[in-house]
């Protein structure tokens, strides 16, 4: 047995609904939140509430559910127990933590008492854009910019706020196209600074309008700490997507080069890839090119998404959305062997996001305020001259109403990190199909942290120098699974690792494994 990733959260939760007073003379079951992925001779399991990440070889798996509580715990595996990854037989776990999270956990703060303070704000500086996306979900919206005037009351609106609680706040610039606006930005952040309000901020732009001075102004008087940027894919497929109303044929260049000064000057950077079936294997690509162009580095992350139906103009059938997944996931390996997605495994929340968190608003350039992003033209519960007690408390109860869970929950281990609001365009009961896609999106990063931990379990016990062949065959066998082969083949011993892994071996703590490998 190995324990990958030594995580305890959520204990009160586990502890409050299935109880600590467990009956050790029965057999213990794989308690319905764990999801078992099958890797050769072990099974990896991921508990989605707690965090942890167990490796068992198929017999320790086997013989767990054939065991009684004091037989496993006689074997020295009570954490398996204590981390509720086995339950008794006889207890439904499903029901346990299902009522306990509905009733007693999650959305018990009245509404009324959301907004005792605010330190997340979503701005709007402007609805307007200067590119043209095609599955844009702000087609047909008004291209209103903020005012000074309302740039002003919203810096006043945030420092009052601040001045109740002093609690530090955080800004996201939002548009639109946020830059399409940066007067405003300047307007608010230098009444921010003058205040005295601690305040770090982000930004979600195509990045066409970032220059130097522009970059040099977002890190230092913005504190600008991270962006999002999305690349639809390599340079003709991006510039016929974004159709930016330049017309300009070197705008993904543009971009590129945009994205390179930013991780210059210290922000962070996270591409986002919209995917979908024209342009997903493009897109395969594009993180080929962005690896040659730019490489690794510490402040650059690259993820994707599908694009949302239920707000762009792309509309699948069954048969194409299982294709799309299937090509999505070949995309997500690619982007974690090439250490641009990270291998995190999400945890239960306590809340989705800044619509039901109880502390962050959305201001819109005409001082109105609601409660997401993907709302900006209906469903506002004030604005910022109205006194926050008589904002709509309706509107703010209907974000917190969630969906009933259906049979097909029962059988999905993703039942406790799953928070479906009704009104969110991105959460809905599934189907079948994206049920088993978003539990191979958690697979993928099981396997990316086991295949880690088996490559480190190599190195420890391989410093006898004599190994270099079983490293390759390890690393052979993944970059075969990623179709990396070519690719790979030209590479040194050291490349072949940084490359999967991220490791660089020059830090690695076995200088042994350095010494002996050192460009060879």
């Amino acid at each position: 047995m190995n324990i990958l990733l030594n995580n305890n959260y959520n204990s009160i939760v586990l502890k409050k609904s299935i109880g600590t007073n467990l009956n050790f003379n029965s057999k213990f079951k794989l308690a319905s939140y764990v999801i078992k992925y099958n890797t050769g001779n072990t099974v990896i399991l991921y508990n989605t509430i707690s965090g942890l990440l167990v490796e068992l070889l198929k017999d320790e798996y086997s013989f767990i559910l054939s065991s009684t509580g004091n037989d496993i715990i006689e074997k020295g595996w009570r954490f398996l127990i204590d981390r509720y990854t086995f339950v008794p037989e006889n207890i439904n776990d499903y029901d346990a933590v299902n009522t306990y999270l509905s009733t007693k956990h999650r959305y018990q703060t009245p509404v009324e008492n959301n907004f005792d303070y605010i330190d997340k704000y979503v701005i709007f500086t402007t609805l307007d854009c200067n590119a043209r996306c095609f599955y844009c979900y702000e087609h047909g919206a008004s291209k209103i910019k903020m005012s000074s005037k309302i740039a002003t009351d919203t810096a006043d609106f945030i420092i009052n706020e601040y001045n109740k609680t002093k609690t530090p706040i955080a800004i996201s610039w939002f548009g639109g196209e946020p830059l399409y606006n940066i007067e405003v930005i300047d307007l608010i952040t230098d009444k921010l600074i003058e205040a005295g309000v601690p305040f770090y901020s982000d930004i979600t732009t195509n990045a066409y309008l970032f220059t130097e001075d522009v970059i040099e102004k977002a890190a230092v008087k913005w504190n600008i700490k991270h962006t999002q940027i999305t690349l639809d894919g390599t340079k003709e497929k991006y510039n016929k997507t974004k159709n930016y109303i330049y017309k300009d044929k070197n705008a993904f260049d543009k971009v590129i080069d945009n994205i390179k000064a930013l991780l210059k000057h210290n922000i962070e950077v996270h591409i986002r890839l919209n995917a979908d079936l024209y342009n997903v294997d493009d897109l395969t690509d594009l993180v080929k090119y962005l690896y040659e162009e730019i490489g690794n580095h510490p402040k650059l992350s690259v993820y994707t998404h599908e694009l949302f139906e239920d707000v762009s103009n792309v509309k699948h059938t069954e048969e194409e959305k299982e294709q799309l997944f299937k090509k999505i996931n070949i995309l997500k390996r690619h982007l974690m062997y090439y250490n641009y997605m990270n291998d995190d495994l999400t945890v239960m929340k306590h809340c989705h996001c800044l619509t039901d968190g109880g502390h962050g608003i959305m201001i819109l350039p005409d001082g109105k305020v609601g409660q997401c992003e993907h709302f900006y033209n209906k469903d506002y519960i004030g604005d910022i001259y109205t006194p926050k007690e008589n904002w709509n408390y309706d509107v703010v109860a209907n974000w917190r109403e969630l969906y009933k869970k259906e049979e097909i929950c029962k059988s999905c281990p993703l039942f406790a990190v799953c928070i479906p609001i009704k009104r969110c365009i991105g959460e809905h009961i599934c189907g079948e199909l994206e049920k088993s896609y978003k539990i191979d999106d958690y697979k993928i990063r099981m396997k990316r942290v086991y295949d880690k931990s088996l490559y480190t379990r190599n190195l420890n016990s391989s410093c006898d120098c004599n190994s270099k062949s079983n490293y390759s065959e390890v690393l052979s066998k993944i970059a075969n699974e990623l179709e990396l082969a070519n690719d790979y083949k030209s590479l040194t011993l050291l490349e072949r690792i940084k490359l999967l892994f991220g490791f660089d071996v020059y830090r690695d703590p076995h200088k042994k494994v350095q010494d002996n490998f050192n460009g060879k």
